[in-house]
């Protein structure tokens, strides 16, 4: 009986221990999503923020057919008989707080009347291109372009691997002997704001990138390489890949990443070499997002350094 009393006991407190840790952790959950301006602002309830937690299941038509709310930049001087530009990236790429007519896409096609096609939303990043251009169906949306270019920032080594911003990453991909396979099922550890909030703090104020960049570097590079090898398979050898780089390079192992992608055959463009990429008059507030004026700048800079 006295075994029976002290085996009780201790589940008892077991369960105990058990339950304050998961009340704990979603505590931390839910002060971390709600520390982001987007959640407050739009004052997103209990319910929205446990549907971040869910499998996204339309990612074809989000990413393929374009079918859901949140759209694809127009595709400029569609009818245009020249060879189309193609551009990937994120915030950046896409044009986050702009009008359609203040995007990058928009003034490279002005400058250059080609067709622009735009396949970059605010959250994408490498394995969101990666997908696109691992699906036959896309093909048949998009024609051959002359130039992909895909817009980099350093944050985007992170996002290869981990969630970093408020929007929900929906595609990720694991490397498996040697290939890239897409995760039919998102680990939580992946969808965490508390652990997004975590890995913010230590990259933007510059604790242990160098293991970032480690943790992050192989997945990274395989997006990058299998997204050319793919592209290049469809359409031909005579596709350029292009990487416009935003900032400088910060440490030996980002070097090291586009010193490998420079072998591989990419067109590596140095975009802050030739405007101030960090100049606060090209900016958005309350956060920094590069306007309009800073767009149409850069994309003269873009069209005549790469004799577009």
């Amino acid at each position: 009986m006295k075994n029976i009393k002290t085996n009780i006991k201790l589940i008892v407190i077991i369960s105990m221990c058990i339950i304050l840790t998961l009340a704990s952790l979603l505590s931390l959950e839910l002060i971390s999503f709600y520390s982001f301006n987007c959640a407050r602002i739009a004052k997103k309830d209990i319910n929205f923020f446990f549907s971040r937690y869910k499998d996204q299941d339309q990612n074809e038509a989000k990413y393929i057919f374009d079918t859901n709310k949140a759209k694809y930049r127009k595709v400029q001087n569609e009818n245009s008989k020249l060879k189309p530009i193609l551009l990937f990236g994120g915030i950046y790429a896409y044009g986050s707080n702009l009008n359609e007519n203040e995007t990058l896409s928009y003034y490279l096609s002005n400058i250059t009347d080609r067709p622009v096609y735009n396949r970059a939303k605010a959250d994408t990043n490498a394995n969101h291109m990666y997908y696109q251009l691992s699906n036959n169906d896309f093909y048949k949306i998009v024609p051959k372009p002359e130039y992909i270019f895909y817009l980099y920032a350093p944050y985007q080594i992170i996002t290869a691997k981990y969630k970093f911003i408020f929007c929900q990453q929906d595609i990720f991909h694991k490397i498996n002997q040697g290939k890239l396979y897409i995760y039919n099922h998102i680990p939580l550890y992946k969808k965490s704001y508390f652990l997004t909030k975590i890995n913010q703090c230590i990259f933007e104020k510059n604790y242990l990138n160098n293991i970032f960049y480690l943790l992050n570097e192989k997945l990274f590079l395989k997006l990058l390489t299998e997204s050319k090898k793919e592209a290049q398979k469809h359409w031909g050898k005579d596709v350029k890949f292009v990487i416009i780089r935003y900032y400088k390079t910060t440490n030996k192992i980002e070097d090291r990443i586009f010193k490998t992608l420079e072998k591989e055959g990419f067109i590596i463009f140095d975009l802050y070499k030739y405007t101030n990429t960090g100049n606060a008059r090209y900016s958005i507030k309350p956060r920094y997002y590069p306007d309009n004026k800073f767009w149409q700048n850069a994309s003269c800079i873009i069209a005549n350094c790469l004799k577009l």
